[in-house]
């Protein structure tokens, strides 16, 4: 099992992972990906955005090609992610007001809160570029003969996210459309609590094991499903 997430990294992210880094890894050839995709989807606005591939002035630039090209700065990220690399721990929240009058919003209120609201730019502009950056995705995963696992996220409180809702909801329609599996998180029963999140959108040690039981039982019919044909 690889982990290749990132802070921060969007479909577009996903995209450019296939373009610009498991090409160089030997050997590199796995079968099942999961796509954890919503929360950060949801806050994509192009051009005006830090996932950009290629960095713009010389400084970024020359930064980018020592990454990819120093043995030294290689060495030294592979000692720190082996003897240094520690578990992130949160201890307590990073707003201590955070969970004061939350209205938590789970997915049945949600479509009755959304259903006749109307796109406005900000909303228009991030389908766009979700729907055009799932586009290249699934040329990654038909070239690859990729077996893909979508999961679609919330976030501490539930589903208010207007933006998140609208990307769980195309993300859904594009897996029924190409045949992919999915696992609708946001649509599941989940107990929340203030011990898993510790922000708005990142999930405490406890959140996430909380998570990780909710999706287990898919993921384990999913995999066996694979294995099998």
């Amino acid at each position: 099992i690889v982990n290749a997430s990132r802070g921060g990294k969007t479909t577009r992210g996903y995209v450019n992972d296939f373009n610009y880094w498991f090409s160089k890894i030997n050997n590199f050839d796995p079968k099942i990906f999961i796509f954890y995709i919503g929360l950060n989807d949801s806050s994509l606005i192009l051009p005006d955005h830090f996932d950009e591939p290629i960095k713009d002035n010389f400084f970024e630039k020359t930064e980018d090609y020592l990454k990819n090209n120093s043995f030294f700065y290689q060495l030294k990220k592979k000692i720190e992610h082996k003897y240094f690399n520690e578990l992130r721990k949160y201890y307590g929240l990073a707003r201590p007001n955070l969970y004061e009058n939350v209205n938590y919003l789970d997915y049945k209120k949600a479509k009755e809160k959304f259903y006749d609201l109307k796109l406005n730019n900000k909303n228009q502009n991030i389908i766009n570029n979700f729907s055009e950056n799932l586009k290249n995705l699934k040329k990654k995963i038909d070239k690859n003969k990729i077996y893909p696992i979508f999961i679609t996220q919330i976030q501490y409180d539930g589903l208010n996210n207007h933006s998140l809702f609208l990307i769980n909801e195309f993300l859904k329609k594009f897996c029924e459309i190409n045949n992919y599996n999915i696992i609708k998180l946001d649509e599941m029963n989940y107990d929340l609590n203030e011990k898993d999140f510790y922000d708005k959108v990142h999930t405490t040690v406890i959140g996430s094991i909380k998570i990780s039981n909710l999706i287990y039982p898919n993921l384990k019919k999913f995999f066996i499903n694979y294995s099998t044909n």
